[in-house]
């Protein structure tokens, strides 16, 4: 185990090509960037001695270490309280913001792809089945799978919570037909005649043989 300024550093002297100085000195700066107090002195921390935010805060860091034009944040949000949660989130969008970088965020919290996303993808057992603008999504989704997810947000329909019926097939039994035709209350018999295609309907994807809305 590393200490964290040192896990930064490693990061700029394999991939920067940085001397071990200069490595450790950058790795200071990019701690401080990331709104970690105090970043001289936690650079000799231990992971376990930072709370999880500000782990995930030095995870942040060495990701900036190799001045991504993208970053890629896969959960970053998870076994975090809803406080820290949004700090993260809103360090990730200064981020973003200040270095000109895309973000492309994977989360199953459709409460932050609400409040932080501009477009989003939409998958299911391995395959995109809609693509669209964050607000035309929540707004009106095409794809049985993504209603029945925006249904299953707590508070998002009166009384009992709503539940997709059935479970994700394994990766060895995909179907060849549509991979949601099993669980999907619109389903008809040419969704199992064979693969069904990313149909593209101006700035909208939508993979369905019937999708919700369609004219």
């Amino acid at each position: 185990v590393l200490r964290v300024g040192e896990q930064v550093a490693e990061r700029l002297r394999v991939h920067g090509g940085l001397g071990r100085r200069q490595a450790a000195a950058r790795a200071v700066e990019l701690l401080a960037e990331v709104g970690i107090p105090a970043p001289a002195e936690r650079a000799h921390a231990w992971p376990h001695e930072l709370s999880g935010g500000m782990r995930q805060r030095v995870v942040i860091a060495i990701a900036l270490a190799g001045s991504p034009r993208l970053l890629i944040a896969d959960e970053p949000t998870t076994a975090l309280d809803v406080t820290i949660q949004a700090q993260i989130m809103r360090l990730i969008d200064r981020l973003r913001r200040a270095r000109g970088m895309a973000v492309l965020l994977i989360t199953h919290d459709l409460g932050l792809v609400a409040q932080h996303v501009d477009r989003v993808v939409v998958m299911y057992a391995g395959q995109v089945v809609e693509q669209a603008p964050v607000q035309a999504l929540f707004a009106q989704p095409r794809h049985p799978y993504t209603r029945g997810l925006l249904a299953a947000v707590p508070g998002a329909t009166p009384g009992r919570l709503m539940a997709i019926p059935g479970a994700v097939p394994p990766p060895a039994a995909f179907p060849a037909h549509c991979r949601f035709a099993d669980r999907c209350p619109v389903a008809a018999e040419a969704c199992r005649r064979g693969p069904v295609p990313l149909s593209q309907d101006g700035d909208r994807a939508v993979r369905c043989l019937h999708p919700l809305g369609a004219p």
